[in-house]
């Protein structure tokens, strides 16, 4: 062999050495990065015994997994295999519980996809629990410091429960309104003084709900008096927790869903039950205060992002809906909340003449 030959022996032997020791070098650094990840998994109870040996034998390659399950997710849903469907997510998400997206995909798919292909309202009511359930029980457990797994919550509440895009969506605020009624009695309004000495119906209420007495009387004085029996409370309820993890930068999404969660109660916030166990949803105007509360939090928090605007419509629709109702009193003060954060030409002239401009018409 030539002496060209032997030289460049050396020096790729001498690049191979150099290497591994880099790689030695390196390595506890690696290890001591990755426990933490590693360390906080638990063990996947139930899973076949393929799965939990390949999660501890491959550690890092759990993603992998992950992905494969959620290719088999896919097939199971095509195919309507809904209960094997709902412990393969159970699964994945125990493979990866501190990624947020995951939860927040399979919750959605349970309570929107899901829920939409059963035929019996009961069944779709009990696929969007399991949606609720999943990112209430688990996700918050496992990620109890992102904003964003409680905004999800929220969403859910304010949306799925709270909203009208789902034909059923009369039968979901019945059957919450029961579920809360079943904890703090049929008007859904806590004695937070009697819950903080029975912790028996505290754990219950947390079991049941999720909710936590001391926390829902802090939200309640804020923003209240709540009906807990409305799904939008719940929503500002899973926000405001949002908001406490998310600390002095705040995250907008969930004081969002505050002020839009708490608008909404003002104008529908009061539940009254009727007859055949029919629910009727009223207007709220003690709220006003918690709205305005909701709304100049965020305008202390963020600019430029919408919530002028919002709560600019919001004083234009509470003057008008508060004059309809006879209460010139709280209708002006919105009326003059308006004009003076606000002015606009419609403004102007004062309150009268925005009442004879835009208010209701004599008979309408």
């Amino acid at each position: 062999m030539s002496r060209d030959g032997n030289r460049s022996e050396v020096v790729i032997l001498s690049a191979g050495v150099a290497l591994l020791v880099l790689a030695g070098v390196f390595h506890k650094p690696l290890l001591k990065a990755r426990m933490p990840s590693v360390s906080d998994q638990e063990g996947l109870s139930g899973a076949p015994p393929v799965v939990v040996f390949t999660t501890v034998v491959l550690g890092g390659f759990r993603g992998i997994i992950a992905d494969a399950l959620w290719l088999r997710a896919s097939y199971l849903q095509d195919e309507g295999r809904f209960l094997e469907l709902v412990q393969l997510a159970d699964w994945i998400t125990k493979l990866e519980p501190h990624t947020s997206d995951i939860w927040v995909f399979h919750a959605w798919n349970l309570a929107y996809n899901i829920s939409v292909m059963m035929p019996l309202p009961e069944d779709r009511w009990r696929w969007v629990q399991q949606g609720l359930h999943l990112l209430r029980d688990e996700g918050v457990r496992y990620n109890p410091s992102d904003p964003r797994i409680y905004q999800e919550l929220g969403w859910l509440f304010q949306h799925k429960l709270g909203g009208e895009s789902d034909r059923l969506h009369a039968y979901y605020k019945i059957q919450w309104a029961h579920l809360v009624a079943d904890q703090l009695g049929r008007n859904g309004r806590p004695d937070y003084d009697e819950l903080s000495r029975d912790p028996a119906r505290t754990l219950a209420l947390h079991q049941a709900l999720g909710l936590d007495p001391a926390r829902m009387q802090v939200v309640d004085a804020l923003y209240g008096p709540l009906d807990w029996r409305v799904p939008q409370s719940h929503a500002v309820y899973w926000a405001y927790r949002g908001l406490q993890v998310a600390g002095s930068d705040g995250y907008l999404p969930c004081s969002r869903m505050i002020y839009q969660s708490m608008a909404e109660l003002f104008v529908k916030g009061r539940l009254t039950w009727g007859p055949g166990d029919t629910i009727t949803m009223l207007a709220d105007a003690r709220l006003l205060p918690g709205v305005m509360r909701a709304y100049e939090d965020a305008l202390s928090r963020y600019e430029g992002v919408g919530v002028r605007e919002s709560y600019a419509n919001f004083l234009v629709g509470a003057t008008l809906m508060l004059h309809a109702r006879g209460d010139s009193r709280r209708s002006r003060n919105c009326f003059d909340r308006l004009h003076g954060a606000y002015p606009t030409p419609q403004t102007a002239d004062g309150y009268e003449a925005f009442i004879a401009a835009y208010g209701p018409r004599p008979g309408a």
